[in-house]
């Protein structure tokens, strides 16, 4: 998939969750893709199996917030490139 940079007022370092990410304007690599990825994958089990540092959290973290219900206006609304996807 196309990973798009949202440049912000630094980077993360040490904070995994996706949604602390937005809210502080990290920089940030949009790698919301990966959510249609796994929607269109058939198999029953994903690894995720990447370097130290690699961002395995973040983007766990990021499917965790796609998938759970919302209780206020997120990111998700917004156009990161998942959402204009799956529209």
């Amino acid at each position: 998939g196309t990973v798009t940079l949202f440049a912000g007022k630094g980077i993360p370092i040490g904070i995994s969750s996706f949604d602390q990410i937005l809210n502080r304007d990290f920089t940030l690599l949009d790698k919301t893709l990966l959510i249609a990825d796994f929607l269109e994958c058939n198999s029953v089990v994903s690894i995720i199996m990447r370097p130290r540092r690699f961002g395995k959290t973040t983007n766990i973290s990021m499917l965790r917030n796609f998938f759970s219900i919302p209780t206020i206006p997120t990111i998700w609304t917004t156009g990161v490139s998942c959402s204009r996807t799956l529209r």
